[in-house]
């Protein structure tokens, strides 16, 4: 079976400098299936690197992948419930 890398994508999900490091790193491999005539297609696979100092971890995510839809979804629910939060700070105090 054929798997050439044919593109890795790496997303670090917290941009502040002084933070450590949580890193999403997708990588796409050639099915090999090209080669048997029939359509191409991707092995896509995915690990989270959390990184503290020189401490480090990384997590495979094995038959399973954060698809695009999925990550909007999550964005999406992170922001209603973000949304709910402050509109519960801002409601007056009852007396």
């Amino acid at each position: 079976m054929k798997s050439d890398v044919v593109g890795v994508h790496t997303f670090k999900l917290d941009q502040t400098p002084e933070a450590g490091s949580l890193i999403l790193r997708t990588t796409f491999l050639d099915n090999g299936d090209k080669d048997h005539g029939l359509k191409p297609g991707l092995i896509i696979n995915q690990n989270i690197v959390l990184q503290a100092g020189v401490n480090a971890a990384s997590f495979n995510l094995i038959d399973s992948t954060l698809t695009p839809s999925a990550l909007r979804l999550l964005a999406d629910q992170i922001e209603l419930a973000q949304c709910e939060a402050m509109a519960k700070l801002e409601k007056p105090l009852e007396k």
